[in-house]
């Protein structure tokens, strides 16, 4: 998808992958449906207005000054950090949404393998969704504050959604991760600019969105 929409294909588990050492592990497998990877939160962001652009949504975001400004639209982006965190759960409280050993993450993630795998090769939880642990690690909105829980009293905010700053979170863990790293609470930053083989995302529509998408009220 992300190649029909930009395209190009910047991963590098992929036969076009610009490092033979990683094109190398996925010789003579079929990679098109592995998760985009080697992509950067402006990379993700640009590929959400260009969904937009094509299904008739406004964006949430168009470029600024140095980075992309947020804009508030009603389209497809990246989930914020407590949205990612609340999906991927899914009504669980445990380390992984399949439990809180490391046979219980076997069943819903990748982890510790020196490449991606097929999306939806695992069990999905209980909302559906697949992957939300490990195979690459998933920007979300959020930028990284240093001070925001010190900033935030007690149920100010359920979700306090940060638009400013260049280093963005990531959630989820990724296909090299060890067990504490791909749990639902870990989190991992990283500058907004930055692509690595390791990186990827998912995206989300609001319910409002989709209703109007399929016209219901």
């Amino acid at each position: 998808q992300y190649e029909q929409v930009m395209g190009k294909n910047p991963s590098e588990f992929a036969k076009t992958g610009q490092n033979p050492e990683f094109a190398g592990l996925v010789t003579g497998i079929e990679t098109k449906e592995f998760p985009v990877e080697n992509v950067t939160w402006i990379d993700a962001i640009t590929f959400c207005n260009r969904l937009n652009e094509s299904a008739g949504f406004s964006p949430d975001y168009e470029p600024g000054d140095n980075t992309m400004k947020w804009v508030g639209g009603n389209g497809y982006r990246l989930p914020t950090e407590a949205e990612w965190e609340f999906s991927c759960r899914a009504g669980t409280t445990t380390q992984f949404w399949s439990g809180s050993t490391r046979t219980a993450l076997d069943r819903a993630g990748w982890i510790g393998n020196p490449r991606p795998k097929k999306v939806g090769s695992f069990e999905a939880n209980p909302f559906g969704l697949f992957d939300v642990h490990g195979n690459v690690f998933e920007w979300v909105c959020d930028a990284w504050d240093d001070e925001r829980h010190d900033r935030i009293e007690d149920g100010a905010a359920m979700d306090p959604v940060v638009h400013f700053g260049v280093d963005r979170l990531l959630r989820g863990g990724c296909l090299g991760s060890d067990t504490f790293s791909a749990t639902a609470a870990n989190r991992y930053v990283s500058f907004e600019g930055h692509p690595t083989r390791s990186f990827g995302f998912r995206v989300s529509l609001s319910v409002d969105a989709v209703k109007k998408a399929i016209g219901s009220k």
